[in-house]
């Protein structure tokens, strides 16, 4: 599993630019001198803030149960413990979940945390190549919304008759994280980015 994709990344870098990074002491973390205290964690030779350690923990956990619950997607639990036993082990992209987010993290960067449904629907289009390689793992309403986009129909219509399904939801973190600490501003655009599908 990829670690983050490229948009998810973007998205770290853009939004969470918030302050000098102190580092890793054994396990005890140094804090900076403010009233807003901020716990680091070193990844590799990265440094990252509280906030963009649990971004990125946001994203990375959303990468690894996606590849983790790809092989056992619709599956009875009974299923699953005789074919896997406890999964315990991935491998892979995991399913449309992952490669929306990484699509909506891409217009979320390229309209400076702004996207919108239009902006979101541009970078499925322009990913339509991406998208075919991996349908096999798409839901039926994300596929709904791939077909429909390809067909020329305007963003604003293509939910139309669309399926209910968690499909926005499932890709939706990188807003959250774009706006960090303004839920209100969170909550109208991921309605707003929603209605593409539904």
């Amino acid at each position: 599993v990829p670690v983050s994709g490229q948009g998810a990344q973007a998205v770290l870098r853009h939004a969470l630019n918030d302050g000098p990074p102190c580092a890793i002491v054994g396990r005890r973390a140094t804090r900076p001198a403010t009233s807003r205290a901020r716990l680091h964690v070193t990844l590799g030779v990265t440094v990252m803030t509280q906030l963009h350690g649990r971004a990125f923990a946001c994203l990375l956990a959303g990468l690894v149960g996606d590849a983790m619950g790809t092989p056992t997607e619709n599956l009875e639990p009974d299923q699953i413990e005789q074919r896997f036993g406890w999964v315990t082990e991935f491998s892979g992209a995991g399913t449309d979940d992952s490669l929306m987010k990484d699509l909506l993290s891409d217009a979320l960067v390229q309209t400076g945390g702004y996207a919108t449904a239009d902006d979101w629907a541009a970078q499925i289009t322009a990913q339509q190549a991406r998208i075919r390689e991996r349908r096999d793992k798409f839901f039926p309403s994300v596929l709904h919304l791939v077909g429909k986009l390809r067909f020329g129909y305007p963003p604003r219509e293509v939910s139309d008759g669309n399926m209910p399904s968690s499909s926005s939801a499932m890709a939706i973190a990188p807003v959250g994280i774009v706006n960090t600490g303004h839920p209100r501003a969170a909550a109208a655009q991921a309605q707003e980015l929603a209605s593409l599908i539904h």
